[in-house]
C-alpha cells in the first residue's frame, strides 16, 4: 500500500509503500517490507539513471531495517501519530 505523498530521497522521487510478505520456507512467516519506490518521474531523474547505469538494473530502497525509515515517512507528509500507527501495525503484523 502506498503511504503517504510522493518526495524526494536522495535526489530521487520516490513513493513509500508498505508490503506485507508471507512465507513457508525455510520456515513459517510473516514480515512487513517498507521500501521508497522511485515514481516515473524519479526513474528518469540523474541520480536514478546513474545508479541504474552502475548497478546495470533498475533499483529502489529498502528501508525496513534503516535508521532512515521514520525519516522517510515524515518526508512523506505522515504526522507522529501516524507514524506511531504504522510502526506498530507492522509489529502487529510481523510473526516468526
Amino acid at each position: 500500500m502506498n503511504i503517504g505523498s510522493p518526495f524526494l530521497f536522495d535526489g530521487v522521487e520516490v513513493q513509500l509503500k508498505m508490503e506485507t510478505l508471507r512465507a513457508v520456507y525455510p520456515y513459517s512467516h510473516t514480515d512487513v517490507e517498507f521500501a521508497a519506490m522511485p515514481t516515473v518521474n524519479g526513474r528518469n531523474s540523474d541520480p536514478y539513471l546513474e545508479g541504474k547505469r552502475r548497478l546495470g538494473d533498475d533499483w529502489d530502497f529498502s528501508l525496513s531495517s534503516s535508521d532512515r525509515l521514520i525519516d522517510a515517512m515524515l518526508a512523506a507528509g505522515l504526522n507522529s501519530d501516524q507514524v506511531e500507527e504504522l510502526l506498530t501495525e507492522a509489529h502487529t503484523i510481523r510473526r516468526y
